[in-house]
């Protein structure tokens, strides 16, 4: 167990965050790593803010509309396009016909994200140089992949009920060392 939610992110909260490695290959899963306040903050980011950021590309092409108004006591959404909205990237866009990133569709990357990203993979280079799992065979080479990670893409998945992710491998990035994080 490691106390992590103050490393994480600016919460009060001390919650106890758990660090699994499950698979030799790079393959770890933090509970806890950030708090409810946090979790609330990120999710009202991602349906209030990053809908309207306009080097986003999303699945409705028109997502940036979704957000009628926006002020900080209140916020009226257009829910047809709410309701088709499933994805949002940032930062370097996936081009799928052809595969790959390109430099000329990169986008701004949330600065949030961002910083909540690299705390998370600064956590976990801790726990790999100086916590339990420092005995895998490749914790130097993962640490040293987290310590220097930047995050330049990002795709935030809007689920609604009975939906799920599929998984799949990235054939295309740039740095296949770099940690992917993925927070629920």
């Amino acid at each position: 167990m490691v106390t992590c939610a103050k490393n994480v992110c600016t919460s009060q909260s001390t919650q106890s965050c758990e660090i699994f490695s499950l698979f030799e290959e790079g393959f770890f899963l933090l509970r806890h790593a950030l708090s409810e306040d946090v979790l609330r903050h990120l999710w009202l980011t991602a349906l209030t803010d990053w809908p309207s950021i306009t080097s986003k590309c999303s699945n409705v092409n028109a997502a940036a509309d979704c957000l009628l108004t926006h002020d900080s006591s209140e916020f009226v959404w257009d829910q047809t396009l709410m309701e088709k909205l499933r994805w949002i990237t940032f930062g370097y866009h996936y081009q799928w016909d052809d595969r790959c990133y390109r430099e000329s569709k990169r986008g701004v990357f949330p600065a949030l994200l961002a910083h909540i990203s690299t705390q998370i993979a600064k956590l976990l280079s801790e726990e790999l140089t100086r916590g339990s799992l420092a005995k895998l065979d490749l914790a130097m080479e993962y640490a040293e992949a987290c310590d220097s990670f930047v995050p330049e893409a990002s795709i935030v998945n809007y689920y609604r009920g009975k939906t799920t992710m599929g998984f799949h491998t990235d054939e295309v990035e740039f740095d296949k060392k770099a940690p992917l994080v993925a927070i629920r």
